[in-house]
């Protein structure tokens, strides 16, 4: 892996970096707070972009707020106030967005990763339980996972790509 930092809103300058790096993916990990859905979606887009005129697949660490909740398939994550307090409920919201603008992109390669409402640094241990476009809960009642295992399921998902275009995964105890 090899980080590239550039600015998403300019589209050559992203272009160019895919190419020179001959990169086989992209793991695209973006979030405002406050909330700034413009450019969530404009950086999203501008990505899908440049990585479908190259042939690359892209990754997008998106939000917990795209999810469908547990036990009310209706209610958005975003809409939950069980796993979204308020102040962060425009963040997960623009979640939703960022999700539809890749579903509405239709050259890209793209898979979109929900982690769990819980996203902290914490011990890597490899274990976690993937699932599709529900929240999952731990054995303890809990929807959160490491730092370190998110990035290993987003290795896993970059080495051993799966079906579903939207995922999530929650700590494995």
């Amino acid at each position: 892996m090899t980080p590239v930092a550039v600015d998403v809103n300019d589209v050559a300058a992203v272009g160019e970096s895919l190419a020179g790096a001959a990169a086989d993916a992209v793991v695209l990990t973006v979030r405002t707070f406050p909330a700034d859905e413009e450019f969530l979606v404009a950086a999203t887009r501008t990505v899908l972009d440049a990585a479908a005129r190259l042939g690359i697949r892209v990754l997008v660490v998106g939000g917990a707020g795209a999810l469908r909740s547990p036990g009310t398939p209706d209610l958005p994550v975003a809409d939950n106030p069980v796993y979204v307090p308020a102040e962060y409920h425009d963040v997960a919201a623009v979640g939703i967005a960022q999700l539809r603008t890749c579903g509405t992109h239709s050259g890209a390669d793209w898979v979109y990763l929900s982690p769990p409402a819980r996203l902290e640094p914490g011990a890597r241990t490899g274990r976690y339980r993937r699932g599709t476009d529900t929240l999952l809960l731990g054995p303890d009642g809990e929807s959160r996972i490491s730092a370190e295992d998110l990035a290993v399921a987003v290795l896993d998902e970059l080495e051993t790509p799966g079906v579903e275009r939207h995922f999530t995964v929650v700590q494995q105890h």
